[in-house]
């Protein structure tokens, strides 16, 4: 796969980091980037009209977007997201943990990888104890994993409003009046369709679409994130269609004779203050 992202480079760097990357204009087999690249400020100023039509064809990374708090590696940032001595999912490697000189084997999900029983990849953790594994005092290894799926009305971010009314059910419930949420006990849809991710240094995640194929908005609030994006050719290329990979699209068998050689893949390394 790498290879493939790779050979799409143009004199050392990728798609989108080429000057056509930040035009408006796109077209289609061109090789252009599927990444529309702005900054904070330039995004800023753009139509609404025009984003929309962007997003019709590509997706959107943002540069330098504002955070309200400077998130690093310790329970205070991790405690801004979750409570730290709440259960979480966590998804990772095997991992042998030690505690009151008992011994648990915690089998997460690149030890059990199974399309069907996505339910035998979780173990449940409080953040304190992830922080703890992912944090080693002496500078050794660490196990790659991840904190997963951490809702989002627990926690105390803020997300610029350019970007998160982009999605309808912002704009829904926003508009909704706070009599009629209580007289029809109208469910507040945040803890749903939005969430916080934490993850340590080398975790991998399977191929997967976000939300069943709607729009995901992802923004770092620190560290970096190498992400792959994965078009389909011809009919399926445009990034805004739910069917872009194909109706029979499995991520387990992505590997399985050429079915590899169908997609168009391209990355981008996501930093503190990225938006995708």
């Amino acid at each position: 796969m790498e290879a493939l992202i790779q050979a799409d480079f143009q004199n050392g760097l990728p798609p989108h980091l080429q000057p056509n990357a930040k035009s408006v204009e796109y077209a289609p087999g061109s090789g252009q980037s599927r990444i529309f690249v702005s900054s904070h400020s330039e995004f800023s100023s753009l139509d609404a009209m025009d984003v929309q039509n962007i997003l019709r064809r590509r997706i959107i990374l943002v540069h330098g977007c504002p955070v309200d708090y400077n998130y690093g590696w310790d329970l205070q940032s991790f405690g801004r997201i979750y409570d730290v001595d709440k259960n979480v999912s966590v998804q990772g490697g095997i991992l042998l943990l030690f505690r009151n000189l008992i011994c648990f084997i915690i089998f997460l999900v690149s030890s059990l990888v199974h399309p069907h029983k996505p339910d035998l990849r979780h173990h449940l953790g409080t953040l304190r104890e992830f922080h703890k594994m992912t944090t080693p005092q002496t500078g050794g290894e660490f196990p790659p994993i991840n904190a997963i799926s951490l809702p989002a009305d627990q926690r105390n971010l803020h997300i610029p409003c350019q970007f998160g009314s982009f999605a309808s059910h912002e704009v829904a419930q926003s508009r909704l009046p706070s009599e009629y949420k209580a007289k029809f006990d109208v469910p507040d849809l945040r803890s749903k369709l939005e969430w916080s991710l934490i993850g340590g240094r080398g975790t991998i995640s399977p191929l997967h679409i976000d939300t069943d194929g709607l729009g995901t908005v992802v923004f770092a609030l620190d560290g970096s994130k190498y992400w792959i994006l994965a078009t389909g050719f011809g009919e399926h290329e445009s990034v805004c269609t739910v069917d872009s990979l194909g109706s029979n699209w499995n991520p387990y068998y992505i590997n399985d004779g050429d079915k590899i050689d169908r997609f168009r893949f391209e990355a981008v390394h996501l930093q503190k203050g990225d938006m995708l």
